[in-house]
């Protein structure tokens, strides 16, 4: 989506594909970061989101006139990830 739709490389195109492709399919980001309780396995562990905004990362850096954020976006993203002040 990101590749073939520039919607998704402006600010608020980027959230709709988190939310959409992420968040309302039911990613289990406290299990995948190891967020939260001693109840998740290290199996249940898996940087998916975290390798995914990577690849964000590279492309902004490969094209960055093609994007309507930065790195920094990227890292707040991250931020409020592992903070867990949201979810």
């Amino acid at each position: 989506m990101l590749m073939l739709d520039p919607y998704y490389r402006t600010l608020k195109g980027f959230e709709v594909l988190i939310e959409k492709e992420w968040i309302s399919f039911g990613h289990k980001f406290s299990q995948r970061i190891g967020h939260g309780d001693d109840k998740h396995s290290d199996a249940d562990r898996s940087p998916v989101f975290v390798q995914f905004i990577d690849c964000v990362w590279q492309m902004t850096r490969k094209f960055p006139n093609a994007f309507e954020f930065n790195e920094h976006f990227l890292i707040t993203i991250l931020d409020h990830l592992y903070r867990c002040l949201f979810g």
